[in-house]
């Protein structure tokens, strides 16, 4: 199989995981990484690639968070939403979600400038989405209270 196709089966491989038991990680974080490096070998800017990498970053994201991990979420985020940001990334869902994620784990490293801009980006892209959360505005009201003038 080529590396794209071995990148997909890995993709699968962490949904199955997750449908057996949601709680356990490891392996999960495992197909993702090893996705990951097999989309590393491939042209970047194909679409396929592209969509696929945003899938388990997100996915790995998540595990991450889940952990505890916020060092993890946004070494992985930072890069991957710069990115997305950038180029008008064409999954919007998956921006908004891994925003979140951003916010979130920067909001636990006590980073509370990029936490405040992150619910604020992610508000405003949840708008375009149609999705509400008043938690979000809610978080953003923490960060910046917590944020150093």
């Amino acid at each position: 199989a080529n590396e794209y196709h071995r990148a997909v089966l890995y993709y699968v491989k962490s949904s199955k995981e997750y449908d057996i038991n949601s709680q356990l990680t490891f392996d999960r974080k495992q197909s993702l990484l090893n996705g990951l490096e097999a989309l590393g070998n491939l042209n970047q800017s194909e679409l396929n690639v592209i969509n696929l990498n945003a899938m388990a970053v997100a996915g790995l994201s998540n595990i991450y968070l889940f952990e505890g991990e916020n060092t993890q979420v946004i070494k992985l985020l930072r890069p991957f939403l710069q990115n997305a940001w950038n180029t008008n990334f064409v999954r919007p869902k998956v921006n908004y979600e891994a925003t979140i994620n951003l916010a979130i784990a920067s909001y636990n490293s006590g980073d509370f400038c990029t936490a405040f801009y992150g619910f604020d980006r992610a508000i405003k892209e949840g708008e375009s989405l149609k999705i509400k959360d008043p938690d979000l505005l809610k978080y953003r009201r923490y960060a910046k209270r917590y944020m150093k003038d």
